[in-house]
């Protein structure tokens, strides 16, 4: 009796493993339903993806499923909805027009309205007037600019190159005069008279926040930079009593 039951107990162990065995491991999935995460079904009875159509621009949730919301007017039948375009910024989308072509690098406005900017295929610098003239600022060619900062008058800049060497430049008299190599971070006061830059020597105990004559005669220390020379920036107010802010307060 002890024997049959054994050999019953084995059977009955060896089914259950060859059951657990195809359960697992070979019988075909059961198809089910998905639900996808707006809680719609996918693949359910009733269920489906929304076909889909042809797509065009959107503004206000119309013509593609989203989009901006802006005020439209005139929307063709059956189309997307024009957006209003406005030539003043006010918050809303804003009409601009193209100024310049080309690879340009440190354009700015000057004082008098004017936009000038150094044009990297050509080497030279142009100013592009209130009317939209295009005109040389001069017929210098200059190669391999890296940086550009004009005073406030655009007769004048900072020229900085990949090799660390600074000068600066003076469009109305086509002279120049070199500044040190461990100057950056430049600025101009207001009359276009004196220049503002970090000097970054090697040791923190060397790095201060200086002034210079345009030619580069006069330097000075305005003040020590020491280990925070990286949170400090050159920004020169119009009346010349700013020259930099610091972000060195405690947060």
């Amino acid at each position: 009796m002890k024997r049959l039951l054994a050999i019953i107990l084995f059977a009955l162990v060896t089914i259950g493993i060859g059951f657990a065995l195809y359960w697992f491991f070979f019988r075909a999935a059961a198809p089910g339903v998905v639900t996808n995460v707006n809680g719609g079904l996918v693949n359910g009875p009733g269920g489906g993806l929304t076909p889909a159509v042809n797509g065009g621009p959107s503004v206000n949730g119309a013509g593609g499923g989203g989009g901006l919301n802006v005020p439209t007017v005139n929307a063709p039948a059956g189309g997307a909805q024009i957006p209003t375009v406005s030539p003043v910024a006010s918050g809303g989308i804003t009409q601009t027009v193209p100024i310049g072509a080309g690879s340009t690098l440190g354009a700015s406005v000057t004082t008098g309205g004017q936009v000038q900017y150094y044009d990297r295929n050509s080497g030279k610098f142009y100013r592009i007037g209130t009317d939209g003239t295009v005109s040389l600022l001069s017929n210098q060619k200059f190669f391999n600019v890296s940086a550009a900062t004009f005073d406030p008058s655009g007769n004048k800049a900072v020229l900085e190159y990949p090799d660390g060497s600074n000068i600066t430049y003076d469009f109305a008299t086509g002279t120049q005069h070199t500044l040190p190599p461990h100057w950056e971070d430049f600025g101009w006061t207001a009359n276009g008279g004196q220049v503002v830059a970090k000097s970054i020597g090697l040791d923190d105990n060397n790095r201060f926040l200086v002034m210079s004559g345009a030619d580069g005669t006069g330097a000075h220390a305005v003040q020590e930079l020491g280990a925070n020379a990286d949170k400090v920036t050159v920004a020169v107010s119009p009346t010349g009593q700013v020259i930099a802010t610091a972000a060195t307060g405690n947060k």
